[in-house]
């Protein structure tokens, strides 16, 4: 099918696919219909309004920013707890900021008195990122090309093979990622607050294919001093690769600071969840126990 059909059909497809209600259905929409027949060649790229207004410029052959092109958001019960976590004025860290979108969702909550900083360490995404800042510039976001982990010597970032995926490369390697790799400037958070003189956290959301848990050891101190609400991603097959499961995570935020674990509904609604409940890929919060109160409308009693 030759381009100039295609774009036709790709509007047409993206306006029927705009308000789909569900996650579930996605991934085959995608893969069986737009991918093989609707994508474009690469490169390929189109500035469009999101649900709630947000401007990006998206790349229309990727599987992440292909969702935001056909569905006009990501993840969008994660989305809906982040949205009633955060309030007007908090500071929030982005760690894994990919193109920008969860930054761009979260900088529109916190508003102009607040501010959030985006951590991206692949170059590509990071120009990306930049760009999608460029076309919001009501949000107050700092990009940084920086990776997080718990020391700041430079680490290993590897390509992802996958295809379509620009949001899969990883510092710790698999069967779908590329042998080449570029090394990465690396900062903790406990440095990067301290550096930054920054006064408060209140939230933090990471997504780093697997080396979340050397991204925590290296904000134990923010943990304690700020404690602030934790969104991330736990999977078990990126965990694995890192050499422990989903509940360890689970169970170091505990132990080293007292977060409990509460999975996000698809209404957005949480409901805490068990320690030893694996997670094959959920998006989990967790919230410093004395706060829980805080947040006792947004939570419901696991059925």
């Amino acid at each position: 099918m030759t381009e100039r059909l295609k774009k036709p059909l790709r509007a047409l497809f993206r306006a029927a696919t705009r308000f789909y209600p569900r996650e579930y259905g996605k991934y085959s929409l995608l893969m069986k219909i737009y991918f093989p027949y609707l994508a474009p060649k690469p490169p390929a790229k189109q500035i469009v309004t999101l649900n709630g207004g947000i401007r990006m410029e998206l790349e229309l052959n990727e599987y992440l920013q292909s969702q935001l092109y056909l569905f006009g958001t990501f993840e969008p019960s994660t989305v809906k707890a982040l949205k009633r976590l955060l309030k007007s004025g908090d500071v929030a860290l982005d760690i894994g900021g990919n193109v920008g979108y969860i930054a761009l969702e979260m900088a529109k909550r916190v508003g102009a008195s607040g501010k959030v900083f985006a951590f991206e360490p692949d170059a590509k995404n990071f120009v990306l990122l930049k760009r999608n800042l460029e076309l919001n510039p009501d949000c107050d976001i700092e990009p940084l090309p920086l990776a997080v982990s718990d020391s700041s010597a430079p680490i290993r970032l590897y390509k992802s093979t996958v295809d379509f995926n620009d949001s899969a490369h990883s510092t710790l390697p698999s069967e779908k990622h590329s042998s080449e790799f570029v090394e990465i400037p690396t900062t903790t958070i406990d440095e990067f607050v301290s550096s930054r003189g920054l006064k408060t956290v209140n939230a933090i959301k990471i997504d780093i294919e697997g080396a979340e848990m050397s991204a925590f050891k290296g904000m134990r101190q923010t943990l304690s001093r700020f404690r602030p609400i934790v969104l991330s991603e736990l999977c078990a097959e990126h965990q694995a690769r890192a050499g422990y499961s989903t509940q360890d995570v689970k169970a170091w935020l505990w132990n080293a600071a007292r977060l409990q674990a509460f999975k996000i509904s698809e209404s957005g609604a949480l409901t805490t969840v068990e320690p030893s409940t694996p997670h094959v890929a959920d998006n989990v919060v967790f919230i410093p126990e004395e706060r829980i109160d805080e947040f006792r409308n947004l939570i419901s009693e696991p059925r």
